[in-house]
């Protein structure tokens, strides 16, 4: 068996005139904490099986924290830059390999298998959050138009896949 455990306690703030009132902000790509772990099994000389989990603290994003009308304009308040963090990171990923025995000794090539699941435990890992004008479920616009609702935005749920790679 082998592997590695990685850990990163990082942070990083920003300062730019004119933008939150002058004062520091959490930067996009702070992570504030940051944990990878690897191992793999070598069964035998065809079956070899990997596993990666990967963790980390919620990246910082901009959101409103209020509304306010201006003439016919809703315009959306914001207190702070990068006030909120998106909700931790994480997830499991499984493989296993296949090195099969060639069937004729005078092939001129190797193959091998690939299976694999991509979040093994379904989680819905936040890429975006944004806002938009509270809605139902087809669509329509709820009262008059001024309330918000928050939106997550998920990518990549479980995925299992199959692979065949070859080599001269």
């Amino acid at each position: 068996m082998t592997g590695f455990v990685s850990y990163t306690l990082s942070k990083v703030t920003r300062t730019i005139p004119g933008v939150n009132q002058g004062l520091p902000f959490i930067a996009n790509y702070d992570r504030r904490h940051a944990v990878n772990i690897a191992a793999i099994y070598e069964l035998n000389p065809q079956w070899t099986f990997g596993t990666t989990f990967t963790y980390s603290t919620g990246r910082p994003i901009t959101l409103p924290n209020g509304r306010y009308r201006y003439d016919i304009y809703n315009v959306d308040y914001v207190t702070s830059r990068n006030g909120y963090l998106l909700p931790d990171f994480h997830r499991l990923d499984l493989s296993a390999t296949l090195n099969p025995k060639p069937k004729h000794a005078d092939r001129k090539w190797q193959g091998q298998w690939v299976f694999s699941i991509y979040n093994v435990y379904n989680r819905k890992n936040p890429f975006t959050i944004y806002t938009r004008t509270k809605q139902d479920e087809d669509g329509n616009i709820i009262g008059n138009g001024t309330e918000k609702e928050a939106r997550l935005i998920y990518l990549f749920p479980i995925l299992p896949s199959v692979t065949y790679n070859f080599k001269f």
